[in-house]
């Protein structure tokens, strides 16, 4: 556990360069990479030595990856509710399904995102934000709003795979 840059609290994998005779901070160690196995200046702390206590050590356990399962053709109500979407995505996707794109960052401590690449939360508590509160961005540019958070994940999924976008005004 350490600073990453931005001030976060976060896991890295490092090794153990010393151990000293002080009662606070007997460790010394060098960060080789962060949890995800990024060794960028973006996700590595600026020094990259530190004195740290025991209580901030533990052993290298690999993290879990949580995958969400695709949305496929034998399931047309997996857009919360079926509908014309569930039925639109699964007879566009017949050959497997449509792979959803997790946000890489959603493992951070303090994220608070949607989970989804290039899904946003944007509620209001009246009007048109409150009916649809999630935004896709797509390459820099502004998709549009949906009303649940698959929908609008099926969106990007779409978008990445070269695909039209479903037209949601009728649905």
């Amino acid at each position: 556990m350490g600073l990453a840059p931005g001030g976060m609290r976060r896991r890295f994998k490092a090794h153990l360069l010393q151990v000293r005779a002080s009662k606070t901070t007997p460790l010394l160690l060098k960060y080789l990479e962060d949890s995800e196995g990024r060794t960028g200046a973006l996700f590595v702390p600026a020094n990259p030595r530190a004195y740290v206590g025991l209580r901030e050590v533990e052993a290298w356990k690999a993290p879990e990856q949580v995958r969400p399962p695709p949305i496929a053709a034998a399931e047309p109500a997996a857009l919360d509710g079926g509908g014309e979407v569930g039925g639109a995505v699964a007879a566009a996707d017949a050959r497997g399904g449509l792979e959803l794109h997790l946000d890489p960052r959603r493992t951070m401590d303090g994220y608070s995102g949607t989970g989804y690449r290039g899904v946003f939360e944007d509620y209001w508590p009246s009007g048109y934000k409150r009916e649809r509160p999630f935004t896709v961005m797509y390459d820099g540019s502004y998709v549009g709003r949906y009303a649940t958070v698959l929908r609008a994940a099926v969106q990007f999924a779409r978008l990445e795979k070269g695909m039209p976008l479903l037209d949601m005004a009728r649905v």
